[in-house]
């Protein structure tokens, strides 16, 4: 597995740049993202594409298998033509979380954010089983 993000021990915030300015250019269609050493979900669909981003889970009938969706670059998400909520999570370049956001509800539009550059769209409940909170830093791998 390559990475993409930084950990908290870290990595500076221009070599973080740099690593999700990879994700857009290779745009792997699965990553794996990590809290620390533990392994959270570790088959994400990636969104680096304009059509993939734009399609995001509009017109699927249920959650899809596979444990989420990160859009990336992302700033804000809306919920038009999807057929259940989802939980929310906005990433930072460093990989930290700006703010997460419970239960989002088909036809809502959720908040906006200029810091972020990806938001990861989880099963509702995700975020309260994981206890996934603001400002925990992410760690993303292409899943090879």
């Amino acid at each position: 597995m390559k990475e993409f993000a930084t950990s908290k021990a870290g990595v500076t915030l221009a070599d973080s740049n740099l690593k999700l300015q990879e994700i857009i250019k290779n745009k792997p269609d699965r990553v794996a993202i990590y809290r620390g050493a533990d392994c959270l979900f570790p088959q994400i669909s990636c969104a680096a594409r304009f059509m993939t981003r734009l399609r995001g889970l509009m017109f699927y009938p249920h959650y899809p298998n596979f444990d989420g969706l990160l859009l990336i670059p992302c700033q804000s998400v809306h919920m038009f033509w999807m057929c259940f909520p989802l939980d929310l999570v906005y990433l930072a370049l460093d990989g930290r979380i700006l703010t997460t956001v419970s239960n989002l509800a088909p036809g809502r539009v959720g908040p906006s954010f200029k810091k972020a550059v990806a938001v990861l769209e989880l099963p509702v409940g995700t975020l309260k089983n994981y206890q996934i909170e603001k400002d925990e830093i992410f760690t993303i791998k292409s899943v090879i």
